[in-house]
């Protein structure tokens, strides 16, 4: 009788952990609330370059397009002064982080460079969506090739034409 007992909660016990697993894994990849015209409030990209200073590009005021791909994924264009990127995300929740393999074109100074992006992630926040970047590249400058890593953060919010269709 007492191993029946124990053999019924063992049981119990592993369909309550299975169930508590079950809910657990499930993630919320609705990119839906990320789409739209947005547009950098604030935000720079610093080259992060050997040998040589060079200033920050600013991002604020850029636009920023984000479209759904499928159910997990995003597309994010920005077009800008400086700063030109088409890159894809996958979505979780509220985070969307970047896929591998994406790329990024800036202009600083004249010197333009293609950024291999490492990370980039968005973060939704009711109104806003923060942002980081970092990534690599190596540029020709005065005669020598020169290595950068690019960081970036900077916050984004609806641009007005997008926030007033919202509503």
């Amino acid at each position: 009788m007492r191993a029946c007992l124990f053999h019924g909660f063992r049981i119990a016990v592993t369909v309550l952990v299975l169930a508590a697993a079950g809910c657990s894994s499930s993630s919320n990849s609705n990119p839906d609330s990320f789409v739209g015209t947005w547009a950098f409030q604030s935000g720079a990209i610093t080259p992060n370059c050997s040998l040589v200073t060079l200033d920050p590009v600013d991002l604020t005021g850029s636009i920023v397009n984000i479209t759904k791909i499928d159910s997990s994924h995003l597309a994010m264009m920005i077009s800008g002064a400086g700063a030109t990127c088409n890159v894809r995300f996958v979505v979780d929740g509220s985070t969307a982080k970047v896929d591998s393999g994406q790329t990024c074109d800036i202009v600083d100074n004249g010197i333009q460079a293609t950024v291999a992006v490492s990370t980039w992630t968005l973060s939704l926040a009711s109104s806003q969506i923060d942002m980081s970047m970092t990534g690599s590249t190596s540029v020709n400058y005065g005669g020598f090739t020169i290595t950068c890593t690019p960081g970036s953060t900077g916050t984004l919010v609806r641009s007005s034409s997008d926030a007033a269709q919202s509503g």
